[in-house]
């Protein structure tokens, strides 16, 4: 009787592999994908200080997929461009906004017979940001501030295969700032300051519409994925002057290529 408990365990074991190893049709070799991101971002500062403008880079993403498999990737973008608003007494600001940023991600695949069509990947990483907003004229104060900060992420993403060709997926990931720093130059009343910030979360949704065709006698995959960004720069004490609360909203897609040799 004490064996009971063990061999029902061991059939559920065997019905639940089951149901896991039956592969979705998502076995695919590590790809890199390249192309352009374009995107609308709004900073704003707590005090009533707003910017808003268009910013346009690259991004290239290094990825492995496998239904039931691991998951991992390598992620990063660049862009810049110019952002222009005002502070909280009228006057207009104008700048030069650069972005870069990398992260890797590890995760592991899920899909189920009884649905083999959609899939789910937890996963988590770590990355680093960088932020440089170069004020220039007729901006008020025409410094230089360079903000980084390394995050631990956490995400997880949905995906429903239509056919062999087309496939949607919801990407959803929150990071977690870790010593995040802005440095100061240029300030006519100091040489060079550091402020530190305080660590908050900061959110990204995507979603991505992949389709699979072929070029040429080669394997095409285009990822087209609209998405929004939100970052938050915690206000903190500091010396000479406190870091002010900041946050950046951004809304824009990205389309990515990858062709098969």
């Amino acid at each position: 009787m004490k064996c009971i408990p063990f061999y029902r365990t061991l059939v559920l074991l065997i019905v639940i592999w089951g149901e896991l190893s039956a592969i979705w049709p998502f076995n695919e070799p590590v790809t890199v994908f390249i192309g352009p991101e374009i995107y609308y971002l709004h900073r704003t500062r707590e005090g009533g200080s707003s910017q808003r403008g268009w910013l346009f880079g690259g991004r290239a993403l290094y990825e492995r997929r496998k239904a039931f498999g691991f998951y991992w990737a390598a992620d990063g973008y660049y862009a810049q461009g110019t952002i222009t608003g005002k502070n909280s007494s009228g006057s207009k600001l104008k700048s030069d906004l650069t972005e870069v940023e990398a992260e890797g991600r590890l995760g592991f695949s899920l899909c189920f017979r009884f649905c083999p069509k959609f899939s789910f990947t937890p996963y988590g990483g770590y990355g680093r940001f960088y932020c440089k907003n170069n004020f220039k004229h007729p901006s008020p104060l025409t410094c230089t501030f360079r903000d980084s900060f390394d995050y631990a992420l956490a995400g997880l993403m949905t995906s429903i295969r239509f056919n062999q060709r087309l496939e949607v997926s919801i990407d959803f990931k929150t990071k977690y700032m870790l010593e995040g720093q802005s440095e100061i130059t240029h300030d006519p009343e100091n040489d060079h300051v550091s402020l530190k910030m305080n660590n908050e979360l900061q959110y990204e949704l995507a979603i991505p519409i992949n389709y699979n065709c072929c070029w040429r006698g080669r394997l095409l995959k285009i990822s087209v994925a609209p998405f929004y960004r939100f970052r938050h720069f915690g206000g903190m004490l500091n010396h000479p002057y406190d870091f002010i609360d900041t946050k950046f909203r951004s809304y824009g897609g990205r389309v990515l290529f990858y062709l098969s040799y």
